[in-house]
């Protein structure tokens, strides 16, 4: 229904950049990446001074695969609005699949200093930490996002997959069996758990 809103709106005004930016979204949505890269590009010539025109197209560049674009957009985001941890969230996850941990990590803790209870922000930091084999610092920061919201699935598969990963199997068994009576039906955990028990030979 909104696409059919917003082409009607690009019929009336097809210099509309706000209905191309939240019709390239919903191509985006569908899965139609390269439709949604045209229309937020369109919207971006016609108005390249907005930060969440940049945002959502690199956050689309990301998720294709094209890094190096996805970089250069979330940049410019935070050039035209330096205080937005959506878009510091998403150049720190284009930098550290290009192995740029350092820098993917000061931008996910500048995500979280904007938006202190930015659970995604918790996750892939610790995740990246964990990269870098400081485990300790991972599950600390795994462990304050649980204070946060303190039965988010994927902070506790986060936590569990740090606690194996350093040895702690039987931490990392309690860890996730507690975290099976929250949540039984959520497969990760339940396949978490019997990585662990496999790696124990049970």
């Amino acid at each position: 229904k909104a696409e059919v809103i917003y082409k009607q709106v690009l019929q009336a005004e097809p210099d509309n950049f706000d209905a191309l930016h939240l019709l390239g979204l919903v191509a985006r949505q569908f899965g139609n990446h390269e439709i949604a890269v045209g229309l937020i590009g369109r919207a971006i010539k016609l108005n390249p001074r907005v930060a969440m025109f940049h945002n959502n197209i690199g956050e689309t560049y990301r998720t294709m695969g094209k890094l190096d674009e996805a970089v250069s957009h979330c940049n410019r985001a935070l050039v035209l609005q330096p205080a937005f941890p959506e878009a510091s969230y998403n150049l720190a996850m284009a930098l550290r699949s290009l192995a740029k941990l350092d820098e993917a990590i000061a931008n996910f803790e500048q995500a979280i200093r904007g938006k202190p209870d930015f659970i995604e922000a918790y996750i892939g930091l610790g995740e990246t930490l964990h990269k870098q084999r400081k485990a300790e610092e991972a599950i600390a920061c795994l462990q304050k996002g649980l204070s946060i919201l303190p039965n988010h699935p994927a902070l506790l598969c986060s936590i569990g997959i740090v606690l194996n990963a350093s040895g702690r199997k039987d931490e990392a068994i309690e860890h996730y069996e507690q975290a099976l009576i929250v949540h039984p039906n959520v497969p990760e955990l339940s396949y978490n758990l019997a990585a662990v028990y496999r790696d124990q030979g049970k």
